[in-house]
């Protein structure tokens, strides 16, 4: 038998588990429901609320039977809530937790009504049991309190529910707590809670104009027969039970914490307005005056590209090499930012990267040549390459698992905040006459360099970086600070116990050099494999072509003759912005695997519809028109899908001897892609070139197709597991059924089985043996 913490493909069960043994002649149940109105649906929805509720803020534990069948049998539900110390204020997670449960609550009333459930009585009941727990609890530290415990009648009689108590019992017993449960049953349950410490410590009386029901409940006295009172395991018919309880857990997260990790995402802002600010300095007057040569009315590509007659303007190849010359220096950085990682530290790296990538930015202000513009992009473009590699791989490290995609996917949001406030700075100096009007936007990235390079001096280290280097101590202390927990509590030491273990066992299967990225071959969890999806995921990342519409989107759209292409450019900038956040919601909720799928459906539906309106109406109002609707629509399916989604999954896949070096790797694949994007576009697109104009759409619409079949058949779904068990899962199936895979362990419990055989015989069992994993 199994016993561990409630997971979302156990609730089915725990709520037939209930449903069951509470329609079995239950005083209360019977009591405060009217029989002839029940509703089973209605109830299971709320029993499903509060388990979903439980598997987060309370100690919800379910026993089972492990077995191939999905989903496993659940034989007993026990629900405790930690103890509340007298004059502790709420945190909140706590406080967003039960209003969440309150408005769930409510929505189920409004759908369903009250299913049965008397209402008066209910209320009865509950000034009841306030007013025992305002007389009975006088602990100032609080109390646990087994809200919810219950085994299937068939099951009873077995020592489930025992088994289910011991866990936080023993915990109460370490801690010096006090205990305390409530029963609609004096017997037989009075006898079996006596016999795990508790007493009868109050008889509550519930009176609702004479029908009454009297109800027991139990304080326990924490003494020694605890410990003692589980060694009566002769009527178990079990061969053995498993305690795997905090299996699939992290230390609990402050708000403070939760802060710290989500800083890290103003990286974003450094590489969106870099990547943004270069579309509208290339479309304005001033710039091409003083970077461009004049022409004449003669040269009628330059007056279709839209310039004034008697106007300056730059050659193709200029333009090409300004734009692309940044992602050359971003490919390399990210490559050599791997090793740095590794050797200096995750931190260090990033704050490293902002230095570079100021000295780039003066050089970029230092002259108004395009030689000294492209070094100067170049030398920043090997900042943005440490910064953007090694800051999700940061993240990733240190976010905790639930909202481990959350909060990554805030540096994708932070990227379209810098792209927007590139374009909103820009549109603000687009008519000055003077040097003001290019260098403004170029100097401002001092501005994110400087903020992000000395919040970093006060975050902490990457707690796993510290574990590599084998030194737990600093990698205590810092995981202590990231979740906001003391260095010394069971939570950090068992999580940071759990990252050890976990990288032992990589270590001794693996290599940690570059050479073991491509070690493997192509088998399902290979490293081979893992560098293939992350550098693939960022090729396709760039062939949606988002970077044409923010590299281009101004000059293209005066290409294609549209009015006020700053301001379409900045509308886009804003949509994309807008449109960001919703995947911190949808990311968590549906998983990565959806996003990138739906999301480069969606896509090409919007390329194919630009492409085939602007092609067949090319210039005209209605043509565009449909492409800045349809050019919006893409932008907000890339944001809320292929754009977060993107940078989380290559933060999770790769084990920690090379994750390192595998997400350098991915990141530098983004940023190669992107400078050949950068290269080619001009080239496909300018009117004494290829002139495909809208046509271009044709060709990502075509690489968002590609996007959909690689997504479905080589991406695993990664939501809700830790950075250890993605590693398990992608090792025992395949992309296509990685939504429903399960941990079924720790690594600490299969490392330390794996190196010695931690089973003991039981000398009051026949024929089992009881397995002690702690």
């Amino acid at each position: 038998m199994l016993v561990t913490q409630i997971a979302d493909e156990d609730v089915e069960g725990a709520i037939t588990c209930i449903q069951q043994a509470f329609s079995n002649d239950d005083p209360y149940s019977g009591w405060v429901f009217d029989e002839s109105t029940f509703s089973l649906e209605r109830n299971r929805v709320s029993l499903g609320i509060r388990c979903h509720w439980g598997k987060k803020y309370a100690m919800f534990h379910v026993a089972k039977v492990p077995s191939s069948s999905t989903p496993e049998r659940i034989l007993g539900v026990a629900c405790w809530l930690p103890p509340t110390p007298v004059n502790t204020p709420q945190t909140w997670s706590d406080y967003i937790g039960d209003w969440s449960l309150y408005l769930q609550q409510i929505l189920m009333n409004l759908w369903y009504g009250r299913g049965g459930l008397i209402t008066k009585r209910y209320w009865i009941w509950k000034a009841a049991q306030a007013e025992a727990q305002r007389e009975l609890w006088s602990d100032p530290k609080g109390y646990y309190f087994c809200n919810i415990v219950t085994v299937l009648p068939e099951a009873q009689g077995k020592g489930i529910g025992k088994a289910l108590f011991k866990h936080v019992l023993d915990k109460a017993d370490q801690e010096g707590m006090k205990c305390y449960l409530e029963s609609s049953r004096a017997e037989p349950n009075m006898a079996i809670y006596e016999r795990m410490g508790f007493k009868l410590a109050k008889e509550m009386v519930l009176d609702d104009d004479g029908d009454a029901v009297t109800l027991g409940k139990s304080g326990d006295e924490i003494n020694n027969a605890l410990r003692s009172s589980y060694g009566d395991l002769p009527e178990l018919h079990i061969d053995e039970i498993v305690w795997l309880f905090r299996s699939m857990t992290e230390a609990p997260v402050t708000v403070k914490a939760y802060l710290m990790c989500a800083f890290a995402a103003f990286a974003g802002i450094l590489f969106g307005y870099d990547s943004g600010y270069i579309s509208s300095v290339l479309g304005m007057a001033k710039f091409r005056e003083d970077y461009g040569h004049p022409v004449s009315l003669s040269d009628i590509h330059a007056v279709l590209k839209g310039n004034p007659p008697q106007a300056y303007d730059y050659d193709t190849w200029q333009k090409s090499l300004i734009v692309s010359i940044l992602s050359a220096g971003t490919f390399f950085g990210a490559l050599i930012s791997g090793s740095l990682a590794d050797r200096y530290g995750r931190r260090t790296t990033i704050i490293a990267g902002c230095a570079i990538f100021m000295v780039g930015v003066v050089v970029q202000c230092s002259t108004t040549h395009v030689v000294s513009l492209s070094i100067g992009r170049l030398v920043a473009g090997f900042g943005v390459g440490f910064v953007s590699a090694i800051n999700i791989l940061y993240m990733s490290e240190v976010a905790p698992r639930k909202f481990r995609g959350a909060i990554v996917s805030c540096y994708q949001f932070a990227v379209t905040i810098g792209i927007m406030l590139a374009a909103c700075v820009t549109y603000g100096t687009q008519h000055r006459n003077d040097e003001g009007a290019y260098r403004i936007p170029i100097a401002v990235q001092l501005l994110w360099a400087v903020i992000l390079g000395a919040g970093l001096i006060m975050l902490p280290e990457s707690p796993r970086y510290f574990v590599k280097k084998n030194d737990m101590d600093k990698a205590a202390k810092a995981l202590a600070r990231v979740r906001g927990q003391p260095v010394e509590s069971d939570a950090i030491q068992d999580e940071l116990l759990e990252i050890q273990a976990n990288y032992e066992y990589e270590k001794d299967i693996g290599e940690e050099g570059w050479r073991a990225c491509f070690s493997g071959g192509f088998k399902r969890n290979s490293n081979l494999r893992k560098v293939f999806i992350g550098t693939g995921i960022q090729l396709f990342q760039q062939w949606t072509g988002v970077n044409f519409i923010f590299y281009y989107n101004t000059t293209f759209f005066q290409q294609v003759g549209l009015k006020n292409p700053f301001l379409i450019s900045m509308i886009t900038t804003v949509v994309n912005v807008v449109s960001t956040p919703i995947s911190f919601w949808t990311i968590e909720k549906f998983g990565r695997r959806p996003l990138l799928i739906w999301g480069a459906v969606s896509m090409t539906v919007c390329d194919f519809v630009i492409a085939i309106v602007g092609t067949a109406d090319a210039q005209s109002t209605a043509a565009n028109y449909v492409l800045i609707v349809f050019v919006c629509l893409f932008v907000f399916f890339f944001a809320s899908t292929w754009g977060p989604a993107g940078w989380v999954v290559i933060g999770e896949i790769f084990q920690l001897p090379i994750r390192s070096k595998g997400v350098a790797l991915s990141t530098a694949s983004n940023w190669f892609w992107n400078c050949i994007i950068a290269v080619i576009i001009p080239y496909i697109v300018d009117p004494d070139y290829g002139n495909l104009g809208a046509k271009v759409f044709f060709v990502w619409g075509s690489t968002c197709l590609s996007c959909i079949a690689f997504a479905y058949f080589f991406v695993p779904e990664t939501k809700g597991l830790t950075l250890e068990q993605v590693d398990k899962m992608m090792e025992e199936v395949p992309a296509r059924l990685s939504g429903g895979w399960k941990p079924r362990e720790r690594f600490v419990q299969s490392t330390m089985l794996r190196k010695s055989e931690l089973i003991e015989p039981a000398s009051n069992v026949s024929g089992g043996m009881v397995k002690r994993v702690d």
